[in-house]
């Protein structure tokens, strides 16, 4: 019938093993039927991404973390959420993907860009979380300790943040 669809697969339903956590692969977000179809032929995720989420501090696993993976095609895009055990597993189609991690806000771990992954077979692919978080405050002086304002300040690291100092320095 006419109307909008997502399309998606649900990797219960995929064949590969080990099935490892849960994840949802999104073929085509957003399919607009204008007529009758007869046929429509999609692409199935022809390979297994699995892997673990683990802190650099103490090489803990970390659960809870949603993974997306964005690739080069309509098509190639999927997302995973990490078991008790730190363990995500997925299918992808064949492409290069980008990878955000997003931990759980009581991880204390802040979202990061993993390294690009190219996917052209079954691949293990873990990534390892910088943290935890830490909050900077203070205050930007100049040197008769009035307030300084409009100064842009970013960090550098795997996880960079920029902000401007406001009329209090």
């Amino acid at each position: 019938p006419r109307g909008v669809y997502q399309v998606w697969l649900d990797t219960v339903f995929h064949p590969r093993p080990p099935q490892i956590g849960r994840g949802r692969v999104t073929l085509i977000e957003s399919l607009s039927v204008e007529g009758d179809l007869e046929r429509f032929d999609l692409p199935l995720p022809n390979a297994w991404v699995s892997g673990s989420v683990t802190g650099a501090a103490d090489n803990t696993p970390i659960s809870g973390v949603a993974l997306q993976f964005s690739g080069e095609c309509f098509a190639c895009q999927g997302s995973a959420t990490t078991d008790a055990s730190g363990h995500y597993g997925l299918p992808l189609l064949h492409s290069a993907y980008g990878v955000e991690a997003s931990p759980p806000p009581e991880s204390d771990y802040v979202n990061q860009a993993g390294p690009e992954v190219n996917v052209s077979e079954d691949v293990s692919y873990s990534i390892v979380l910088e943290g935890p978080a830490y909050t900077l405050a203070g205050e930007l002086l100049d040197p008769r300790g009035d307030p300084v304002s409009g100064v842009t300040l970013k960090s550098l690291g795997v996880t960079e943040t920029t902000v401007v100092t406001d009329a209090a320095g």
